[in-house]
């Protein structure tokens, strides 16, 4: 996996720039040496359905996330 020790989930409000929508949950995983496309899609499907922010009866941030009060800004420092 292109040599990444570890990968993760995060569920942010999307924006019109590119990774820089406000974060309401997040959470990472190691990545190990049998690991490949299928195995970290199941991994990050199942984390990401356990993260506060998730409500796949609507698909979307509920409202007091997106009403701004749950949410934090994206670190820009941490961008690769």
């Amino acid at each position: 996996m292109a040599g990444d020790a570890e990968t993760g989930v995060t569920i942010h409000e999307t924006v019109k720039e590119l990774d820089a929508g406000p974060i309401a949950a997040q959470a990472a995983f190691p990545l190990g040496a049998e690991d490949d496309a299928g195995t970290v899609y199941e991994k990050t499907a199942s984390l990401a359905v356990t993260l506060p922010g998730w409500n796949p009866a609507r698909a979307r941030l509920p409202a007091p996330i997106r009403g701004g009060r749950l949410l934090r800004g994206q670190d820009r420092a941490r961008r690769p």
